[in-house]
Order: structure tokens, then C-alpha cells, then sequence
């Protein structure tokens, strides 16, 4: 018994310093692992976000097509798109940057077609669309194809849609062709 008396007497610590110092090594590796989790969980939002609003300005074409699809005579374009489209020229690059007014100058999604704005209820808009006539290739060069506009009209469509914050944005365009005679 006195040995074992001796024995615990003269321990300093040593074993109880070290269970702590690993403990505390567990804890930082297990918070930094937490907040690697976090930012992943981040990421994995943003890029849900970013499809969502892929997926909208996707859909904003679609409606757009389908609305040229339905036109049984062309409509004159302008530059205020009265009829719906503008005319070649007015756009331009305007739809890239910033700056466009697409509450002001699009259509919204459902115009025309009667497609429901209601099916993006968990996006912070419905898809807006502008429709641009680009070129008209004529039949024939016969000056009667050319009077009467006989031959392909080619519209560049361009659409935003939003995810489910009002910070993600996508921008979606496509060249449509119709004839319409």
C-alpha cells in the first residue's frame, strides 16, 4: 500500500495536460469542420438559385416561341414593340447589360399565350421576354416574293428569369424563325 501512496503522489499532471491538449485539437478540427459544412450547404443554395433561374428565363423563351408560333400574320415591329416586337436594331446589345429596363420594355411571361405566371410562385418574378426581329430572308428574288413578303422572318428572343432570391438572375436568348406564308 505505501508504494502505491508514493506513486500517486509524485504524478505532476502530465497525463491530464495532454487529455486536454487533444481535446482541444477534436474541438477546433470539429468547428472548422461545421463551418466547412456551412459554407457547402451556401454553395449548394446559390447554385439551386442560379437553376432556378435558369430554369425561368428557359421558360420565358419558350412562351415567347410558342407566342410567335401562334401569329397568323406578321406584325409590323417598331421601336416601342407595340405589337410586341421591335424592330431590327432597337435592342442591340442592350439586353446584356445591367442597365435594361425589362419591367419597362418586356412582356410578361403568359402574353398572348395564357400560360399562368402563378407556376413560379416559389420565384421572386415571373420570366419577362423582349422579341426582336432580326432578318427577313425573301423567297425568291422575284420582285412579287419580295412585295409580299414571301420567305423567312427570324426574331431574336431573349428572356430573364429569377430564382428564389431577387440577387439571381439569368439571362437566356435564342433565334426563332417563322414563315408566314
Amino acid at each position: 500500500m505505501r508504494h502505491c501512496k508514493a506513486t500517486i503522489k509524485g504524478q505532476r499532471g502530465a497525463v491530464l495536460i495532454m487529455a486536454l491538449l487533444l481535446v482541444m485539437v477534436l474541438t477546433i478540427l470539429g468547428v472548422s469542420a461545421m463551418q466547412g459544412g456551412v459554407m457547402e450547404e451556401r454553395m449548394a443554395g446559390n447554385a439551386h438559385d442560379h437553376h432556378m433561374a435558369f430554369q425561368s428565363a428557359e421558360s420565358g423563351l419558350r412562351d415567347a416561341t410558342a407566342w410567335i408560333d401562334t401569329l397568323s400574320a406578321r406584325p409590323k415591329p417598331d421601336s416601342t414593340a407595340s405589337k410586341g416586337i421591335y424592330e431590327i436594331g432597337v435592342l442591340g446589345d442592350n439586353l446584356l447589360h445591367y442597365t435594361f429596363d425589362w419591367v419597362t420594355m418586356g412582356r410578361a411571361y403568359g402574353t398572348g399565350t395564357g400560360n399562368h405566371p402563378n407556376d413560379f410562385s416559389y420565384h421572386s418574378a415571373a420570366p419577362l421576354y423582349v422579341v426582336e426581329e432580326t432578318a427577313f430572308v425573301v423567297d425568291s428574288l422575284d420582285p412579287d416574293s419580295l412585295a409580299l413578303g414571301k420567305g423567312v422572318y427570324y426574331y431574336t428572343v431573349s428572356s430573364i428569369g429569377h430564382g428564389g432570391s431577387t440577387t439571381s438572375e439569368a439571362v437566356a436568348r435564342t433565334v426563332w424563325e417563322k414563315r408566314y406564308n
